[in-house]
């Protein structure tokens, strides 16, 4: 019953999660060829049969669960311990390994540098995030709810935004 002993602060960004996967760039033209060997992912259905990797303890592992279920096949997860969103991408572009799964703003800041992969396709639905605090704190959820409200009515919060995400 983790959910009753927490409560969330307004949200903060939307966020999904992209599958990535090399692409050959030369053949970007024509989204039905083949891009490697591989044929480009680009509806949920493509993932039947896949091994995917993402981070330990990443939020896509419950997601990847479920679309398994949904789409009545078998999507491999492999929790990578030792590497990060980018890092696992930066294997995907270098061939180390097929796919990975990524946070959508990380996958698209991240592949400006690496255009070799391929991130058109999501694989879940916008999801809000926000921060979580103990239930038992309403003065700090009231506190940080405030001082996001302001932050956002400034424009500061939109610099920092683009600064770190666009």
């Amino acid at each position: 019953m983790r959910r009753n002993r927490k409560k969330h602060t307004h949200h903060l960004r939307d966020a999904g999660k992209l599958p990535v996967h090399r692409t050959d760039r030369s053949q970007q033209a024509s989204l039905g060829t083949t891009y490697g060997g591989q044929a480009p992912i680009r509806n949920q259905l493509d993932l039947a049969q896949k091994t995917l990797y993402i981070p330990k303890d990443s939020p896509a592992l419950l997601r990847l669960q479920n679309l398994g279920h949904e789409i009545g096949d078998t999507i491999y997860v492999v929790e990578d311990e030792l590497y990060s969103t980018e890092q696992l991408m930066i294997m995907v572009a270098k061939g180390d390994i097929d796919y990975a799964v990524c946070d959508q703003q990380i996958a698209r800041m991240t592949q400006k540098k690496l255009p070799e992969v391929d991130i058109l396709t999501d694989v879940s639905f916008t999801q809000l995030q926000s921060w979580a605090v103990r239930k038992d704190s309403p003065v700090l959820l009231d506190s940080l709810n405030s001082w996001l409200q302001q932050i956002k009515d400034s424009g500061l919060y939109d610099q920092i935004y683009k600064r770190y995400y666009k």
